[in-house]
């Protein structure tokens, strides 16, 4: 639709050009003006695909940043070690030689192919993905019986997971599988790095 038409009165033409001229300069003075940008601690995903029997959905969910990183590092502390054997080498051996020791050495071996290790390590992961996963769900979640099982609306707070178990069984019968948990931690590790990052500078 033309902004001006043929045979509009003057006076009306000439209102349209000062609004659209002061439509212009609000915009240039939003572009310019840096310190009327607000930084967020939340967003969005990049849209997940669902697919509800021959019906295909693109969501995109709303994430947040509060409290991650908190979790994080509560689960780094948390990350299993793998068993350590002491050994002791000959001076003549290729350790000692390796180390520039004329005398036998005495050097802890590590073995992070240890399959009790590799277990509890694929524990690890997996729960500190879950709850990085629920931590950064901007949203209230119920659970079958219909009690909340996730607090997570607040966008300014962070998330309280009353069942994770509960929360996550929730979402794998909303559609959401293992391969969309995985892009949502994802986006969420992101979301927190970028924040972290503009904290660091402010600071």
């Amino acid at each position: 639709m033309a902004d001006f038409i043929p045979g509009m009165p003057g006076e009306v033409m000439q209102d349209l050009q000062q609004h659209k001229e002061k439509q212009k300069e609000e915009m240039i003075k939003t572009i310019e003006s840096l310190d009327d940008i607000t930084f967020f601690s939340w967003g969005y995903t990049p849209p997940l695909k669902l697919t509800r029997g021959e019906r295909i959905e693109y969501v995109k969910i709303k994430i947040k940043s509060v409290g991650v990183g908190q979790v994080i590092e509560e689960y780094q502390h948390k990350l299993p070690t793998p068993p350590a054997t002491m050994k002791t080498y000959k001076a003549d051996s290729d350790v000692a030689r390796n180390l520039n020791q004329r005398h036998p050495v005495v050097v802890w071996e590590i073995n992070e192919a240890d399959p009790d290790y590799l277990r509890m390590k694929q524990k690890h992961e997996t729960e500190a993905s879950q709850m990085i996963l629920l931590h950064g769900l901007a949203y209230n979640l119920k659970g079958d019986n219909g009690e909340i099982v996730l607090h997570g609306e607040e966008l300014n707070e962070p998330s309280r997971v009353i069942n994770p178990q509960a929360a996550l069984a929730r979402l794998a019968k909303m559609g959401f599988s293992s391969n969309h948990f995985g892009q949502i931690v994802k986006a969420v590790r992101e979301l927190t790095d970028e924040v972290e990052k503009k904290e660091d500078l402010e600071s």
